[in-house]
């Protein structure tokens, strides 16, 4: 997860309540080159503001002492075996406690965001194309209403399909 974050141009940073030497053992085993340590709850909700002025701020986390900076980050995950008030915070619940899930959730909405793209581009080209057909605004062409409102379900038909396709996206 954390060459996968550095790879998208994420910092990561270790912002925790524990001890100086468990958490700088903890960042150089993954790797991570910015920590800070004996942090209390004003502390993290500091250290978020400070980020925020620079980029969106993620923020994963799973205790009380979480919660506020959970709330204040543009994005946060909670763990799953986190207290119901912390889950409740959080944007997105990691079921299975696993970190790896955030990286899905990165790839998942980088895929969520193509597909939307390209239901406005394919939307737009077919509305431009088949209002005036509709309207009966061409010359030569001439649609009923049935066959009309026939081809715009299909416009929303194909939207719904494509969209579908996230359903089988793994990562």
């Amino acid at each position: 997860l954390i060459s996968f974050l550095k790879k998208e141009g994420v910092s990561p940073v270790i912002l925790s309540g524990d001890n100086e030497n468990s958490v700088s053992l903890c960042a150089k085993e993954l790797g991570i080159d910015k920590y800070h340590f004996n942090l209390s709850v004003e502390d993290k909700i500091n250290f978020v503001k400070q980020y925020q002025k620079n980029a969106s701020c993620i923020f994963v986390g799973d205790g009380i002492n979480d919660s506020a900076a959970l709330k204040l980050a543009d994005i946060s995950f909670v763990m799953n075996n986190a207290s119901d008030f912390t889950k409740n915070l959080g944007d997105f619940v990691l079921l299975e406690n696993d970190l790896g899930k955030v990286r899905y959730c990165f790839e998942l909405s980088k895929k969520t965001f193509s597909i939307i793209k390209q239901n406005l581009f394919w939307a737009t080209i077919y509305n431009a194309i088949c209002i005036p057909i509709a309207a009966g605004t061409v010359p030569f062409i001439k649609l009923s209403p049935h066959l009309a409102a026939l081809a715009m379900c299909f416009s929303s038909l194909t939207v719904v399909l494509n969209s579908l396709r996230l359903r089988k996206v793994s990562f």
